[in-house]
């Protein structure tokens, strides 16, 4: 795929600011609508990557969050590799994140016999710190 990405872009504009995929006719300036776009490049690339057919262009960002995700990355992360805002991201993805809640009644249990220096059953010893504790 980088191959063939690299083939696509070699004899194209340097400018930063020109379009990937530019409307016919050689103004590097000028997008590509969504229909020559979704003909040209989207369709045959589909094919020769040999995924599914009905592959939307969709379809690779929700794989591109999910893997990032499962990666441990954080909704912060991939907000901004996605060009979208923290709400948007876990509007959207939420439900791939881990669960952290299990562990927070022994997280505060821990931190208020710190503070309160008495023994607790939840303090161990990978408990985070906090200040002034």
């Amino acid at each position: 795929m980088i191959l063939a990405l690299a083939e696509h872009l070699d004899g194209r504009s340097a400018d930063p600011d020109s379009f990937l995929f530019p409307a016919p006719g050689g103004d590097p300036m000028v997008p590509m609508s969504r229909e020559q776009f979704y003909k040209v490049a989207w369709k045959p690339a589909v094919k020769a990557a040999k995924v599914p057919a009905g592959t939307r262009l969709h379809d690779l960002r929700h794989t591109y969050a999910s893997v990032l995700i499962a990666a441990g990355k954080g909704p912060k992360t991939v907000a901004t590799r996605l060009g979208d805002t923290v709400g948007v991201t876990m509007a959207t993805y939420a439900h791939l994140f881990p669960e952290e809640d299990e562990d927070t009644r022994a997280v505060v249990g821990a931190f208020l016999a710190r503070a309160l220096n008495v023994p607790s059953e939840t303090d161990t010893t990978d408990s985070p710190q906090v200040r002034g504790a």
